[in-house]
Formats: structure tokens, C-alpha cells, sequence
């Protein structure tokens, strides 16, 4: 099975109701689509080619990942 399907066969035996859900494509990760329901909350599944698998990401993960990218450190050093 390809990279593809298996991020979609995921998806099918994840979800029992595709009608219900969002599925986007998430171009930022191999395979990537982002299943978002009706509660806006959201999972997004790609395939690790290194691992060899599919993977997923849930909205609070992505958030905290996002949120650690986009913050400006600043490095201080403290006497002792």
C-alpha cells in the first residue's frame, strides 16, 4: 500500500463518519491532510517515510509546535 492510501485508509478506520468531518489537504508534511469536525477541533495525519508509517498531530500539539517556532528567545546570563 502507498504512502497516500495509507494516510487515507487512517482516516476511514479512524473516523466512522467521513460526512462529518473536514478533510484538507496539508501540504507543510508528506501525505499531509488536516481532518478537522465540527467542533473545530482537529488532527492532522501525514506519512513519516523515515519511520515508515503514518503519524498525526492533534490541535494542541500544532499549537504548542507553532507557537515554540514563531516565539523570539533572548539569551540572558545571570551572575552568580
Amino acid at each position: 500500500m502507498g504512502s497516500k492510501a495509507s494516510v487515507m485508509k487512517w482516516i476511514r478506520e479512524t473516523f466512522d463518519d467521513l460526512r462529518e468531518v473536514i478533510i484538507e489537504d496539508y501540504g507543510h508534511l508528506p501525505y499531509g491532510k488536516k481532518v478537522t469536525d465540527y467542533t473545530d477541533d482537529y488532527v492532522i495525519v501525514y506519512y513519516d517515510d523515515g519511520k515508515g508509517r503514518v503519524n498525526y498531530i492533534f490541535k494542541e500539539k500544532d499549537k504548542i509546535v507553532t507557537q515554540m517556532n514563531n516565539k523570539k528567545f533572548s539569551h540572558t546570563s545571570d551572575s552568580i
